[in-house]
């Protein structure tokens, strides 16, 4: 008899494990439904309309898979008045840790902006993941994003800027200095011609080969809150760039610097820009149209000619004060509207 209770004992523990696991997906799976059922009533509150042809939860027992089909999201016009279509949404976590979810994006999405004219985009690809990890508060401490092979179709009115993307991998990080860290890398770029400076292209063409930014942005929370640079700057915000690279055309490009924004919430700061192949540089430049012939362009030779040089090329300050942009001692124009400034 005890032999018995010996060989029963283990396989009566699994059962009782088995029927408290299960009770506790089903609770936590009815609390998944409930909180985004609680997310989409504040945010219909709030103005916006949403609608769906399907929301279900599965992937009992192994994790829990959170699906929504055929998402519509219309917005209020004091957030922009735009709306968005989203074939199939599917968001995943496993049930030992639901502070962190990964969101698929599968078919075809549809934007629509309104400025002066009514704009329509598609956009595709083979792979759109965002991850979402927060803490036990519910504040997003970090995300991060992989997208693959992304093309973007103007439906109707204004051409978007970018045509396609071949891969994006982004992630960034809150410390608890209330800095955030951000890491991003895009690969393969094709700009619109029609929405490029035709001098631009001209210099540079319209493929950007690879994009990289290694950044930390402090006092992070006052911008997050209501993203006011004011407020930012005020509370003496800035952005370190740690490590930033640029592949277009003649423009091989590296970096690292410090951004802020003055009191006018105009951006000022100064970069290091190191110049891979500087002739190659100021030619592309000047046969764009974007620096003159003559005094400009003497002037920005001679600069990197004077420049400190290393195996990796030339160095040259990269300065933006009051909102215009000076790289070497050349002008190259600024970053926002003369009438703004």
């Amino acid at each position: 008899m005890k032999n018995r209770v010996g060989l029963y004992l283990p396989f009566g523990g699994f059962v009782v494990l088995l029927g408290l696991y299960t009770g506790y997906w089903f609770y936590a799976k009815s609390r998944i439904q409930s909180e985004l059922a609680a997310w989409m009533d504040s945010q219909v509150a709030a103005g916006y309309s949403i609608e769906q042809e399907l929301i279900r939860v599965s992937g009992f027992p192994y994790r829990f898979a959170v699906e929504i089909n055929a998402l519509a999201i219309d917005a209020p016009a004091a957030d922009g008045d735009w709306s968005a279509e989203i074939e199939t949404i599917t968001a995943h976590a496993m049930p030992f840790n639901l502070a962190h979810w990964i969101i698929q994006f599968d078919g075809t999405s549809r934007l629509n902006t309104v400025s002066d004219t009514n704009c329509t985009y598609e956009w595709v690809s083979d792979k759109t993941l965002l991850s979402i990890r927060t803490n036990r508060r519910g504040v997003t401490q970090s995300v991060g994003a992989e997208i693959e092979n992304l093309s973007i179709t103007t439906i109707e009115g204004e051409q978007a800027q970018l045509e396609s993307i071949e891969r994006v991998v982004f992630n960034a990080m809150l410390d608890d200095d209330d800095h955030m860290r951000a890491r991003m890398s895009v690969s393969g770029v094709t700009a619109e011609e029609t929405r490029l400076d035709p001098r631009m292209i001209q210099a540079f063409g319209t493929r950007i080969d690879t994009v990289d930014l290694d950044i930390a942005v402090s006092a992070w929370s006052a911008l997050a809150q209501q993203g006011d640079v004011l407020d930012w700057h005020r509370s003496n915000g800035s952005i370190r760039i740690e490590n930033a690279s640029l592949g277009w055309g003649p423009a091989q490009l590296s970096g690292n610097g410090d951004l802020a924004v003055d009191a006018r919430a105009l951006p000022e700061g100064r970069i290091s820009v190191r110049i891979t192949d500087p002739e190659a540089l100021a030619e592309a430049l000047v046969n764009g149209g974007i620096v003159a012939e003559g005094n400009p362009e003497e002037a920005l030779r001679l600069a990197t000619m004077m420049a400190p040089r290393s195996p990796e090329g030339v160095s040259l300050p990269l300065r933006i004060q009051a909102g215009a942009v000076y790289f070497g001692p050349v002008r190259l124009g600024t970053l926002v509207d003369e009438e703004a400034r």
